[in-house]
């Protein structure tokens, strides 16, 4: 750490953001050449699969979507590391749909196709803010990530799957006493739902 930051003890919060906008900056275009090449891969399969016969559309060869899913998973992993786990959960949900084309060519379209678009555009801006400096919320990509998990089908969708937040701990002395003329709520489906259409708002 010494040999590559020699001053590291007396950088500033500033100089430390700085170096964290820089690598974000940095996985940003090396994600954008990433999820570029999946479009591609996945457009050229579009075109195969649009020129063979219906009978023949799962015999289609998958080595297209195989080299769509590698690139996506990619950008997976280059998330992660970047500690932007909401990127990293919406391109997961991109890898599962290109997944299931590689086991299901019938499934691949032109509309699955645009929603895994959708979603890499929607990132890529996301991060643009970021590196910008603004302040924005992940759950803002929830709408393409919804597309994409209803599509990939099996689970359901929801805003907690993207945001992330480290809560301070609090003492006994500092907990907030429960209203006594409201009656608490049960952990249900109901409240869940509740909440999270409250969130969303």
């Amino acid at each position: 750490m010494d040999s590559l930051h020699p001053d590291a003890a007396d950088m500033s919060e500033s100089d430390l953001h700085a170096d964290d906008l820089s690598a974000l900056a940095w996985v940003q275009e090396e994600l954008r050449k990433s999820l570029d090449a999946a479009h591609k891969a996945l457009h050229r399969a579009l075109k195969d699969r649009q020129s063979a016969e219906q009978s023949d559309v799962d015999a289609l060869d998958p080595a297209v979507l195989r080299t769509a899913r590698q690139q996506v998973h990619q950008g997976v992993g280059a998330l992660e590391l970047a500690g932007l786990p909401a990127g990293a959960a919406l391109l997961r949900a991109s890898e599962a749909l290109v997944q299931k084309f590689v086991n299901r060519p019938s499934a691949l379209s032109a509309d699955a196709v645009r929603d895994i678009e959708r979603a890499s555009f929607a990132l890529l801006d996301y991060m643009s803010r970021r590196v910008a400096g603004k302040q924005v919320s992940a759950v803002a990509l929830f709408p393409q990530y919804e597309a994409l998990v209803a599509r990939v089908g099996g689970t359901l969708p929801r805003p907690s799957d993207l945001w992330a937040q480290d809560w301070p701990a609090l003492s006994l002395e500092s907990t907030l006493a429960a209203p006594e003329d409201v009656a608490p709520r049960k952990a249900d489906a109901e409240t869940v739902e509740a909440f999270e259409a409250g969130l969303l708002s």
